[in-house]
């Protein structure tokens, strides 16, 4: 199984909703908006599994379907590896 784990040397802090992500090592910013930053708040060593279904809990069902959360949730995590903010362990 894979857990996902935010990177060491980033400072996070959220800003009206946003999560800001400063690399301090090049000083390089990221704004996540409150989907990411839901994401981000969840990425704590949580296997995708667990880090969608606490994702969920903060969203209403009527408003987004389940298959749309994912398909978010997914396309972030992706992101988030692209730019390297967090990386995956094999557990």
């Amino acid at each position: 199984m894979k857990i996902y784990k935010k990177k060491d040397g980033l400072l996070a802090r959220k800003i009206e909703g946003e999560t800001v992500i400063v690399e301090t090592n090049t000083g390089f910013c990221h704004v996540l908006n409150s989907i990411g930053s839901l994401i981000w708040e969840n990425i704590n060593e949580n296997s995708f599994d667990a880090m969608l279904e606490n994702v969920k809990k903060y969203i209403d069902p009527s408003t987004v379907d389940n298959q749309t959360i994912c398909q978010d949730v997914t396309e972030y995590v992706s992101i988030l590896l692209q730019k390297e903010l967090i990386e995956e362990k094999e557990i």
